[in-house]
Formats: C-alpha cells, sequence, structure tokens
C-alpha cells in the first residue's frame, strides 16, 4: 500500500489522503489484515502531518479487491479506536463513508462495540447532539461568503 495527498481543487476539501488497499479476492489472512490496518494507520498519520482537523474514509478494499466487509470494518473502526486513544485532541472529525446498507448496519454494530454511547446519546435532542450541532452550525456560519 502507499499514500499520497493532493490538493483538491475541485471540491470543498482541502487535501485528499490517497490510499490503495489490498486485493483480498474474498480471502482475509493475517498479512492482508496488516496491509489494510497500515493504509488507515498511514493515512491517520498524514492528516496529523499535514495539521488536518478531519478525514472521511471509504469501505477501504471492500469493493473490486474483496476484502470481507466485516473483517474490514472492524479493521478499519479498531484502528481508528487505537489511533484516537493518544491523539483524539488533533481532530475534530473521522468520518465513514458506507455507499452499501449492508455496510451501514456493519459499521453501526462495530462502532457501538469500540466506542459505547448512552441510551440518552442516541436522541435528538441530546446533549451531545446538540452541543455537536452548535458546533456545526457555527462552523458553516464561518464559511459564508459576505
Amino acid at each position: 500500500t502507499s499514500e499520497s495527498i493532493t490538493d483538491d481543487q475541485k471540491h470543498r476539501q482541502r487535501d485528499v489522503i490517497h490510499t490503495v488497499g489490498p486485493v483480498a479476492r474474498g480471502n482475509c489472512d493475517e498479512r492482508l489484515k496488516r496491509q489494510l490496518r497500515n493504509c488507515y494507520e498511514t493515512s491517520l498519520k498524514l492528516l496529523e502531518a499535514q495539521g488536518l482537523k478531519s478525514i472521511a474514509f471509504p469501505c477501504i478494499s471492500t469493493g473490486i479487491y474483496g476484502f470481507p466487509q466485516d473483517d474490514a470494518a472492524e479493521i478499519a473502526v479498531s484502528t481508528v479506536k487505537d489511533w484516537l486513544a493518544d491523539k483524539q485532541a488533533l481532530v475534530d472529525r473521522i468520518i465513514f463513508c458506507v455507499f452499501l446498507e449492508s455496510d451501514l448496519k456493519i459499521y453501526q454494530e462495530k462502532m457501538l462495540h469500540h466506542f459505547p454511547i448512552d441510551e440518552e446519546d442516541l436522541h435528538e435532542n441530546s446533549p451531545s447532539t446538540k452541543k455537536y450541532r452548535n458546533k456545526e452550525s457555527s462552523q458553516k456560519s464561518d464559511d459564508k461568503i459576505e
């Protein structure tokens, strides 16, 4: 795997980190798991090195490369959790982008396992949801052109 970072002139994002995951073809041995984990770790290192505050990850290698969805999601979420243990203050947001309903269900399960939350936090008007929304709205107002 290799990673690089480029300026993104076409989209609102400032930079794009490129990574290429392993070709699994339905297999999931330890070597492939290490390679996929390395994709996430190296991307997070680039995020840190560039001083970026957010990152969005697709389901790396699960499409045409055939990495099993459940194993890939476990690697993605656990790798991010491990990184956040020491680096949480460096980042505002990490997003997992899913395109399939099956991926959504798997990621929800993995997220709840690795990042357990109280029942209250699931509700629309919980304090943590309000805090997040307030932060979002203030960021959006800063982005407006006058």
